[in-house]
Order: C-alpha cells, then structure tokens, then sequence
C-alpha cells in the first residue's frame, strides 16, 4: 500500500510494494502534483511473476510522471537478493529510462546507502504557507522512516491514502 502525506501544502507520496496500473495517472490528478515521491525501482526480475507486486526501473519513471513529482528517490533495491535481476542493475535501468524520458536525474535519484540528500527548500517555497520553516516537515520524515524501517507488510495491490496533517 501506498499512501500520501501532506503538511503545510507539501505532498509526499509513498508508492509501497506495487506492480504498475493506470491508478498513478488518477492519484496525480486528485492528489498531485507531488513535491517528493518515493518510489520503488528493484526486485522485479521475473517479469511473468513480480509485474503485479513490484515495478521495474521504466515502470517507476512512469509513476514518477504520472503522479507529477517535483523530486522523486528511488527505493526498494540494493540491500538483499531477493529476485533474479543483479543487485546493482536497478540504478542503471532508472538511469537509461530517465535518458529515454528526458528527464534530469537530478528530478528522480538514486542515493547511496545512509547517504543523506538536502533537498533545496527554495523549491518548495511556494508550498510552504505562512512562513513556515523546512524544518516543521521532520517529524513527518522521521515517522515516514520509522514506518519504513518496521518492514511493515504491504498487501500486493494499490491502495493509496491521502492523510492531511495539520501544524499548529
């Protein structure tokens, strides 16, 4: 399952263990644009098998336009062997897709294992009303990370939640 957060007009969206279908073009029309998506990229060799559960590098750039993400980080690949794709082919599949897409890596990454990336909070300036600070949105991060790292099982079909955070 998938779900989007929003606080302060910024979106985040989480895609979850998900197999491709028409259902990103419609959460980008009722949710989007994203400002940040987190999308997963590996285990997804063999295709007959995984498509339905788990989207290959093409797929999520795919998602990445359908939902209309500002940023995206692909996810979901690196740590375990655990389909039939080589370990280290997820980034480079991401990285050909996006050349054949047109759209700058920097838009759509690939981080490196406890690499920590700083997004510039000018880019979402524009979302952020009141003259809130970036820094509001860290609680949200931090419980995003704390769900992610429970390896809590998601159920192998689309079900995206838009949950509204309100700040004080």
């Amino acid at each position: 399952g998938g779900y989007v957060l929003e606080h302060g007009g910024f979106k985040f969206f989480f895609a979850g263990d998900t197999g491709y279908s028409a259902d990103f073009k419609d959460i980008g029309r009722r949710l989007g644009p994203m400002d940040l998506a987190a999308i997963p990229i590996g285990v997804y060799e063999p295709r007959w098998f995984m498509k339905i559960m788990h989207v290959n590098p093409e797929e999520a750039v795919q998602i990445h336009q359908d939902v209309r993400a500002r940023y995206s980080v692909g996810i979901h690949w690196g740590t375990f062997e655990l389909s039939d794709e080589p370990i280290d082919e997820p980034p480079k599949r991401l990285a050909a897709a996006l050349k054949k897409a047109q759209i700058d890596p920097e838009q759509f990454f690939v981080m490196k294992h406890g690499e920590t990336r700083k997004l510039d909070h000018k880019t979402f300036s524009s979302v952020t009303p009141k003259g809130r600070k970036w820094q509001n949105l860290q609680p949200i991060l931090n419980r995003v990370r704390q769900l992610d790292d429970a390896r809590i099982p998601f159920k192998n079909y689309l079900a995206t939640e838009h949950v509204r955070i309100e700040g004080p």
